[in-house]
């Protein structure tokens, strides 16, 4: 495994347990997130092309930080307890509303397949992994987080056939 990359790109916080892998889909709930409008008004300007004329949107997303891991996800040495003596849960964090502090620091580069909706239901963007890679520095945090990281070339087949279809 190596670095193929460096790139500043916008982040998309993930709920709390979720999790995207490359090459697999996932559905998130964009309602009620006000990062998301500003997140797709910064991707369309740095959207791609492809060859058959469509434009692919491309956006990380990264996971909200354990409270039972470090930020680089080594188990911490200490115990986070509350005055009651158990651990205390991080499960109030809204993505929307997610600070640096609570973003893991490795996430996945991930393009939009597809946004779904319909009446009286909550919309969902379709977002499918394409590579993985690390937070080096957060550069902005609203109305959306931007943030430069390294990208990790794993040599997949699945990357090498999307730079295929881009370029």
């Amino acid at each position: 495994m190596g670095f193929a990359s460096t790139a500043t790109i916008p982040i998309l916080p993930l709920g709390k347990g979720v999790l995207l892998p490359a090459a697999v889909p996932l559905r998130i709930p964009i309602s009620n997130r006000a990062d998301v409008p500003a997140l797709f008004s910064s991707a369309f300007p740095r959207s791609v092309l492809t060859r058959s004329g469509s434009t692919t949107l491309t956006l990380g997303c990264v996971p909200l930080n354990s409270p039972y891991l470090s930020h680089d996800g080594q188990q911490l040495l200490e115990n986070r307890r509350s005055e009651n003596g158990r651990r205390q849960e991080r499960s109030d964090i809204n993505p929307s509303k997610a600070t640096k502090d609570d973003l893991f620091s490795y996430g996945t580069l991930a393009k939009i397949v597809n946004v779904q909706g319909q009446p009286g239901q909550d919309p969902y963007i379709v977002v499918e992994g394409i590579q993985r890679f690390r937070i080096n520095q957060v550069s902005q945090e609203r109305p959306y987080f931007e943030a430069e990281v390294v990208f990790y070339d794993d040599g997949g087949t699945f990357y090498a056939s999307y730079q295929k279809n881009i370029y």
